[in-house]
């Protein structure tokens, strides 16, 4: 099941409208390229003083132990279904700054950041990734030995999407439901908290917002 495509109130990107979150994974993983290429995507993602705080493990099914490592740090409700990805990745974030040792308050942010690439450009791949918050942070330091300063952010299932049928009943109903969204004015405000911006306002005043904040730049 791979057409998931997003109803968008207002033109996007294409593989930002095609990316979706698969729980079935066809049991063929991507090759060594693809995947590099997934996390070349996300190495260029931008982050707080060009920190880029972002670490990964990732794992190919059947081939040595990360892909188990990594399936041990989940929770029992997503092991029913990652189990059948063929590819495992975790993220794992720096938390402080290397270059004055201060903390990094926009670690997971920016491995945010980079995560969101890697799914964008795994659906221009034809590569779809589910990311999970379900996972023991205190197992994945264990298992991997993880130094102190750096933090599991989130654990991704990889691979191309598969039968629904494979699911539960709970999981398929999810797998074969539309993608939805909050409305655009849910979520965009102007000039006061809760007012929705309106088709024809002035949005030059966002550019004096940004002036406002503190410059440490994004790059």
């Amino acid at each position: 099941m791979e057409n998931k495509l997003a109803t968008t109130q207002y033109p996007i990107n294409k593989n930002i409208e095609k990316r979706w979150s698969p729980r079935a994974f066809k049991a063929d993983a991507p090759n060594q390229k693809e995947l590099l290429s997934l996390l070349e995507a996300a190495r260029w993602a931008p982050s707080s003083f060009n920190e880029q705080p972002w670490r990964f493990f990732i794992g190919v099914k059947g081939s040595g132990n990360t892909y188990d490592k990594i399936f041990k740090s989940l929770n029992e409700f997503n092991q029913e279904w990652a189990i059948n990805a063929p590819v495992l990745l975790m993220a794992v974030a720096k938390t402080h700054f290397s270059h004055n040792d201060a903390e990094n308050k926009h670690y997971s942010y920016d491995t945010g950041a980079a995560m969101a690439l890697l799914a964008v450009q795994g659906a221009e791949q034809g590569i779809y990734i589910h990311q999970m918050a379900g996972f023991s942070k205190e197992k994945a330091r264990e298992i991997f030995s993880i130094p102190d300063g750096y933090v599991p952010v989130v654990v991704a299932a990889i691979g191309y999407p598969g039968d629904p049928d494979m699911l539960n009943q709970k999981q398929k109903k999810t797998e074969k439901a539309p993608r939805e969204r909050k409305d655009i004015k849910e979520i965009v405000f102007q000039s006061s908290w809760g007012k929705p911006m309106k088709e024809g306002d002035d949005v030059t005043s966002m550019s004096q917002v940004l002036d406002s904040f503190e410059r440490s730049a994004f790059v």
